[in-house]
């Protein structure tokens, strides 16, 4: 049986190491390019600016639609409609708040998607959660604890108070969460213009530094 010389052993052996050491390397570049921090444009698909029509392409017609309730006692709440019940002439095009049950006869997890009035163009889309099935955004699911979210994404752009709960807004991001006694339970991407984003004036509020309006009531 023939010996390898001592110098070519260790010389193969650090070929080895080396070889092993950039494989280690591109795949460790390869999860930190995918888990990279990036403005987020898409949520289920549906990109922020996209056209009402394309919404229906991707996602089908929407389980319900929201409407403003005028009624004063309701205020900060929406009517809800089934869109295969709509009023006479009404289309589902006719409102700027869509959603979705993802799974059927369920309210939860539930997509909501939000239009401007002008454009009629996406600015929001958030899902809605306690019981698990919402997609994963930036690595955070729905459950994840505050100091989960602010350890993956750093100091959030705006964070305000309203009720039992509380919102934590990545306008450098474009992605938005709602919590509850510390666990994320509504979250979703956003335009900073999107109403559920924007401060409240309400007097009963607590600032941090100004409190939003909470869109989806809040888990109990």
């Amino acid at each position: 049986m023939r010996s390898i010389p001592r110098g070519r052993l260790l010389k193969r052996s650090l070929l080895w190491l080396a070889g092993a050491a950039i494989i280690v390397a591109i795949g460790y570049g390869g999860y930190s390019y995918l888990t990279r921090l990036v403005p987020q444009s898409q949520y289920y698909h549906v990109a922020l600016g996209a056209t009402q029509h394309e919404v229906l392409y991707v996602l089908g017609y929407p389980t319900n639609v929201e409407s403003d309730d005028k009624d004063a006692s309701h205020e900060g709440w929406r009517l809800v409609t089934p869109a295969d019940k709509l009023p006479t002439g009404k289309k589902a095009e006719d409102y700027l708040y869509w959603s979705w049950n993802l799974v059927a006869d369920k309210f939860e997890p539930r997509l909501d998607i939000t239009f401007d009035e002008q454009s009629k163009r996406v600015i929001e889309v958030r899902c809605y959660t306690k019981v698990g099935g919402c997609s994963k955004l930036m690595g955070i699911a729905a459950g994840a604890d505050e100091d989960d979210v602010k350890a993956r994404l750093g100091k959030p752009d705006f964070e305000g108070l309203e009720g039992v709960a509380k919102l934590l807004a990545y306008y450098r991001y474009n992605v938005v969460f709602e919590l509850a006694k510390r666990k994320v339970y509504y979250f979703g991407i956003a335009t900073r213009s999107a109403p559920e984003v924007q401060p409240a004036t309400k007097k009963d509020s607590t600032q941090l530094p100004s409190s939003p309006p909470v869109a989806a009531k809040a888990p109990n």
